[in-house]
């Protein structure tokens, strides 16, 4: 018995230490928290890689598959939006200018990740107002416009004026919403699509009724990635379309997606008062009475609304 008891006093050291740390990894290891199931933290939500200066990239659908879920629904998180040059953001209403001789521009702070057949649908709502400075042609004062643009840098802007903070951004697709005449446009109020920042749009639309009349005007841009067709429609009733490969146009697989505006001799105050956007071909997906209707500016009525 004592020889037993002797023995046990004398355990080596070293297995002390073993049992030791084996205790503690298993005290440990009980309070890892542990997933609520097995989902990835990523799962059904569209994010795909690490994060990246506090935001993911997201992914697009291809036409046809399981929509993303993605949708930058409204405008009340201002740090979802990187702005540069003059714009500023209040009120969930972005304002890209407010003066001559200015340009200003505001993307989504994440990229968004281009598949092989990349597809996107995106609303918005702005307004051009309080004109300033010079008359063109068309004897209506201010000018120059907002552009939807996706490029691959988002706090990239271009030229200001007849640029609309667009020309000389390449590479780039942009959507332009032109109020002025300048010497590469046919006339002086229209939509038109623009590549690689050449402001000699590929392909336009004159439009009626002056976009720069302070009314709050809708527009929907929707892309067909495995058509390659880019759609554009205004809440008048006009439309175009133009076939394009976007990701062979932006040569990358990440891009981010804005709106830029430019001011010159003559301004405007050039606001977006709403933006929805999804990574997927749903070009009914917003339509008027959708949440982002309400963020339209207060007392715009049914009359102002183009």
């Amino acid at each position: 018995m004592n020889k037993t008891r002797q023995a046990w006093h004398f355990v080596p050291p070293i297995l002390i230490v073993v049992l030791l740390v084996m205790m503690f990894d298993h005290s440990y290891a009980q309070k890892l928290p542990t997933a609520p199931d097995n989902r990835s933290e990523t799962e059904d939500t569209g994010e795909t890689g690490p994060a990246e200066n506090g935001c993911r990239k997201y992914k697009l659908a291809a036409k046809g598959e399981m929509p993303s879920g993605i949708s930058l629904g409204s405008l009340d998180d201002p740090s979802n939006i990187t702005l540069s040059g003059t714009a500023s953001m209040s009120d969930r209403t972005i304002t890209l200018t407010d003066n001559l001789g200015q340009s200003g521009g505001a993307f989504y702070a994440c990229k968004i990740e281009l598949g092989g057949n990349a597809s996107f649908s995106t609303s918005f709502q702005f307004r051009i107002s309080q004109p300033m400075g010079a008359t063109d042609n068309d004897k209506i004062q201010g000018a120059d416009g907002i552009a939807f643009v996706v490029q691959t840098s988002s706090a990239k802007i271009g030229g200001y004026g007849g640029g609309l903070g667009l020309q000389g951004l390449e590479p780039s697709l942009g959507v332009e919403f032109d109020t002025w005449t300048n010497g590469w446009d046919a006339d002086g109020n229209h939509i038109g699509i623009d590549v690689n920042g050449d402001l000699t749009s590929a392909l336009a639309l004159p439009v009626p009724t002056p976009m720069n009349n302070g009314a709050v005007w809708r527009a929907w841009v929707d892309y067909d990635g495995i058509g390659k067709q880019l759609s554009v429609r205004l809440s008048n009733g006009q439309n175009l379309t133009h076939r394009l490969d976007l990701e062979a146009l932006l040569q990358s697989r990440e891009a981010y997606v804005g709106f830029t505006s430019g001011t010159g001799s003559a301004g405007n105050l050039h606001q977006i008062l709403s933006w929805d956007f999804i990574g997927q071909f749903a070009p009914d997906r917003f339509q008027p009475g959708t949440p982002s209707e309400s963020h339209s500016a207060q007392g715009a009525s049914a009359e102002e609304t183009y």
